[in-house]
């Protein structure tokens, strides 16, 4: 509004001129905005720019709009209404803008939770072992032996098992999706080395040992956790020659937790003594 219209270079011989100014008013430009459907974004993402189309009318020239749509307040994952926000005339007053009411709605969807799970495998040592589940901070974790009833408690094993067992876990958190998997602890037998000790006896006397010695029994253990009875094989028999390559051959024990290898020992056998004795050394001289 405010715009006038002057007229000017009339003539005729029998008539004076004079001129009055007109108004021109531009009235604003007619158009309908109707939001985009399915605009989208996950929960941990920044909203964008509502997209929009106008539907009736059309932008002059080069323009653009000034503003933006916005939408219902609310953070969590849900649908949101769109609604006109700073997209509005005032903002534009060459546009007489019409923003379609029909609902249109901006949704948020469920977030994605980075989370790691790690399995334990070693040998049997004693101590109680779980598996290591790593995810964001707040978001707690549950856990399950049969991928159906889940708790807090976290399953821990200590003794050797043929296979590995698996653990479920399962990661939950608002306006995230939940995250279910599996890991497993694997504990395998200990090494054990039982090797005999080393025996040294004369010659004629039956083979004999004293005994063995334990290696690398875990956790404090004593031979107590084996069971069996301890045998001997010996590759010496009574009245064999004088030597030291015979062996001590220990077995009959087993562990539930041990991987038990048995080690010969050294049966040693020494000389018999022997004493000598003399008689009938007295003689007559007889020149002989």
């Amino acid at each position: 509004t405010g715009y006038t219209i002057t007229a000017s270079g009339g003539g005729a011989k029998n008539y004076s001129f004079s001129y009055n100014t007109g108004t021109l008013t531009v009235s604003p430009r007619a158009i309908t905005i109707t939001p985009d459907a399915g605009q989208t974004k996950s929960y941990e993402e920044s909203d964008p720019a509502y997209a929009y189309t106008i539907t009736s009318g059309s932008l002059y020239g080069g323009d653009s709009l000034s503003g933006a749509l916005s939408r219902e307040a609310g953070a969590n994952v849900g649908s949101y209404a769109i609604t006109q926000g700073t997209l509005t005339s005032a903002n534009n007053p060459n546009y007489a803008i019409t923003f379609d009411s029909t609902p249109v709605y901006f949704t948020i969807t469920a977030g994605t939770m980075t989370v790691t799970a790690q399995s334990y495998d070693g040998a049997y040592d004693g101590v109680a072992h779980t598996i290591t589940v790593t995810a964001p901070e707040g978001a707690p974790v549950t856990y399950s032996t049969d991928g159906e009833s889940y708790s807090a408690t976290n399953p821990a094993y200590t003794v050797y098992a043929a296979n590995a067992r698996t653990v479920y876990y399962k990661v939950e958190r608002a306006n995230y999706t939940t995250v279910t998997d599996s890991a497993t602890v694997t504990i395998g037998k200990a090494p054990l080395t039982i090797t005999a000790k080393a025996k040294t006896i004369t010659y004629g006397d039956a083979p004999t040992n004293d005994g063995v010695t334990y290696t690398r029994l875990v956790n404090g253990e004593t031979s107590n956790v084996l069971t069996g009875e301890l045998s001997y094989a010996y590759s010496y028999e009574q009245y064999g020659n004088v030597g030291n390559a015979y062996t001590i051959t220990p077995s009959g024990l087993t562990g539930d937790n041990y991987s038990i290898t048995f080690a010969d020992g050294t049966l040693t056998v020494g000389a018999l003594p022997v004493t000598l004795s003399w008689s009938g050394t007295s003689f007559t001289y007889d020149r002989a």
